[in-house]
């Protein structure tokens, strides 16, 4: 998702629409990601999963409503170009996060 974000302010406007599919199927894969997050995190009981989740969606949603206006923004400040590579490094910053991720040991 972020290499796509970031491919976005230097291509031209034809291959765009093929960069909109990609960045929608990476956007799949990352709320899929995202919401295994909670399987992989060994302090979590299984009856706790459904909850993980759920604020996991939340907090999607709330960060996501914020960077969406961040956008916006940036957009008005600074151009559309700063905005997509900013929008490609926030969405690099979860991979980071991953570290901290442990393998679940039993389910």
């Amino acid at each position: 998702m972020a290499a796509v974000a970031l491919l976005i302010p230097v291509v031209d406007l034809g291959p765009l629409g093929g960069i909109i599919l990609l960045f929608g199927a990476a956007d799949g894969v990352a709320f899929a990601v995202l919401y295994a997050i909670p399987v992989g995190i060994p302090e979590i009981p299984v009856q706790g999963l459904p909850l993980a989740i759920g604020t996991i969606d939340s907090v999607r949603t709330l960060v996501g409503s914020g960077i969406a206006l961040g956008f916006g923004l940036i957009v008005g400040l600074s151009g559309f170009g700063v905005a997509w590579a900013t929008i490609g490094v926030v969405a690099a910053v979860p991979l980071l996060l991953l570290a901290w991720v442990h393998a679940r040991r039993s389910f």
